[in-house]
């Protein structure tokens, strides 16, 4: 997801530099930092690129625990961040009663995911549901909003597992799950443990549905997943499909600049591209690259 939004991303640049030629008579520089995916790490980052690099703006966060350990330094330096990626509700939510905020989003939240999922089971008529999620900052969202929606309809999963990232095999839990009566599987968790899951489920001989939240999108999760992927649900904001021209343009663009038939994380790409060309036209309109502008 981090290649694919940095792609996104410099693709969008790229077009801005090359066809707009900047914006207000400046090419558009990118000052790249990798957080490693590490709390401590994405705080030192937001640190460095606001008071040493002084950036006008900041496009990034894959990881909810990152957005945890970062926004307040963005917020503290009225320095916008538009987090293209990470879906944990709690990083946009914690400054919008403020009267200026500077933390915005392009991506779905969990709040918006969670009952747009559980709603799609239900319409599904599947109603016994087992809950995955992993234990980091993204799952303990997703687990609470999904839970949260369920109570809305008066249900109570028949089974929930937690586990952490990194976990080699779920058959212990996937047993139980379906030992329950599950007859669906609701997994908010990350591709490469969404994959041990599936491939966990059919280990299991277990026919059921999987319902999961954009992760299941990756190709980290289709690919080492395999046949056990076939099926999977997934609420996502983009697709990598041929649709219409927007689109279209935005996905052979891709192909071409990377030379790679295949989006990893095709969400994290659009909303990567769209989170820049939102900042393009947001400098364009204030007509200035001052931050607080």
């Amino acid at each position: 997801m981090g290649i694919s939004m940095r792609n996104g991303i410099r693709l969008a640049v790229d077009e801005i530099n090359t066809f707009a030629g900047g914006i207000l008579g400046k090419k558009v520089e990118l000052v790249e930092r990798d957080d490693l995916a590490n709390n401590d790490t994405g705080k030192k980052v937001a640190e460095e690129l606001v008071h040493k690099e002084k950036v006008s703006a900041t496009i990034g966060i894959c990881n909810a625990g990152v957005g945890q350990a970062s926004i307040d330094t963005y917020q503290n330096a009225k320095v916008p961040l538009i987090i293209a990626v990470s879906a944990g509700t709690p990083l946009d939510k914690k400054f919008a009663a403020s009267p200026d905020f500077y933390i915005f989003r392009t991506s779905p939240r969990d709040e918006i995911q969670a009952p747009f999922i559980v709603a799609e089971a239900l319409k599904r008529g599947l109603r016994k549901i087992a809950l995955f999620a992993d234990t980091s900052a993204y799952g303990e969202s997703g687990k609470a909003y999904v839970e949260k929606a369920l109570a809305e309809h008066k249900i109570q999963p028949v089974s929930v597992h937690r586990f952490p990232v990194g976990v080699s095999d779920l058959s212990d839990q996937v047993a139980q799950a379906k030992a329950a009566g599950a007859d669906v599987v609701l997994t908010w968790t990350v591709g490469p443990e969404a994959a041990v899951l599936a491939k966990s489920i059919a280990k299991n001989k277990w026919t059921v549905p999987i319902i999961g939240s954009w992760p299941l999108s990756w190709r980290n999760f289709i690919d080492p997943a395999g046949s056990a992927a076939e099926g999977a649900l997934v609420a996502v904001s983009f697709i990598q499909q041929a649709s219409f021209q927007r689109r279209n343009a935005f996905i052979l663009a891709y192909q071409k600049k990377y030379e790679s038939q295949i989006i990893p994380a095709p969400m994290a790409a659009a909303q990567g591209y769209d989170a820049m060309m939102i900042l393009f036209f947001a400098i364009h309109q204030a007509q200035s690259d001052d931050p607080k502008k």
